[in-house]
């Protein structure tokens, strides 16, 4: 993984040339400098890291896999909490796309497309559903489709009422269909919909994947560029209703250390006993300091 994060620095580097963008020339700089040591912790169920200096840069391969292990970790914490208040909800699963756009509008298509249609959407939802919708979590991804394209969408786990599959069930042409009037396209749209069992943590730990698939990450460094100075000030997460409650620290960077350390003792220094593995370049891996 640090390997893949010194490669994009470099592909960022390359797109600071291109481009001449300040912001392009930071990135890279604070990603090659990330995590360069880590101090674990052996304790009864193995190492645990306790220390470390991450970038905290979007396009970072490490800190994109360390955010999404930390927020997954901490949501199959709070899951049990959820259903054990909750026991009536049920859940969807939901995934909601469009065209391919150019990559280099893509700031522009989520701020004037995206971010309306689904307003409309969800009021469309809301009224044909009622107080059978109960609440919702946004996962915006995007993937690479060319050097010049991209494909923009959203996952979402919703939360409804029993209800839902009796009074107010809706067929896929109908989820479709709401998509497709709130984008007001002449076109119909892709869509994902299915059920998953509250016994499942299925459909929540598919909203929690990465922004960006880990092998777009190195294709192609004028696109990775453009995509970072796109989404660059964009929401990853969105939460609402019910599940607001529960998962709302998604919107907020995690701590890359103790985020779902819940019960977890934070008081820790470096000199405290913790075993050093610094990044060693010639191997491409992490090895232990002595």
């Amino acid at each position: 993984m640090k390997s893949d994060s010194l490669k994009v620095a470099e592909l960022l580097q390359l797109g600071y040339q291109q481009f001449s963008h300040p912001r392009l020339k930071n990135w890279s700089d604070r990603i090659y400098r990330c995590s360069p040591s880590l101090w674990f912790r052996d304790n009864n169920s193995g190492f645990k890291l306790r220390e470390s200096a991450f970038c905290k840069v979007r396009l970072c391969p490490i800190c994109s896999a360390r955010k999404s292990a930390m927020w997954k970790a901490k949501c199959l914490q709070i899951w049990p909490l959820l259903t054990s208040e909750h026991p009536h909800l049920r859940y969807l699963f939901l995934t909601l796309t469009i065209k391919n756009v150019p990559v280099v509008n893509l700031k522009n298509v989520i701020v004037r497309l995206l971010r309306p249609s689904i307003k409309r959407f969800f009021r469309l939802l809301s009224y044909r559903l009622g107080d059978t919708f109960q609440g919702r979590i946004r996962k915006f991804e995007c993937t690479y489709s060319s050097k010049r394209y991209c494909h923009p969408h959203y996952h979402y786990l919703l939360a409804v009422s029993p209800e839902y599959f009796d009074e107010f069930y809706l067929r896929f042409e109908e989820w479709r269909s709401l998509w497709q009037q709130s984008l007001r396209s002449d076109y119909k749209p892709l869509i994902n919909i299915q059920a998953v069992s509250s016994d499942d943590e299925k459909g929540l730990l598919e909203v929690l994947k990465y922004e960006l698939k880990p092998s777009d990450f190195k294709k192609d460094y004028r696109w990775l560029s453009e995509f970072g100075l796109q989404v660059s000030g964009t929401k990853i997460y969105s939460t609402g209703g019910i599940l607001r409650k529960y998962f709302q620290f998604l919107e907020h960077d995690p701590d890359m250390i103790h985020e779902a350390d819940i019960n977890d003792n934070h008081a820790y220094g470096i000199s405290n006993n913790l075993i050093r593995f610094d990044f060693n370049q010639s191997a491409k891996q992490y090895c232990i300091f002595s």
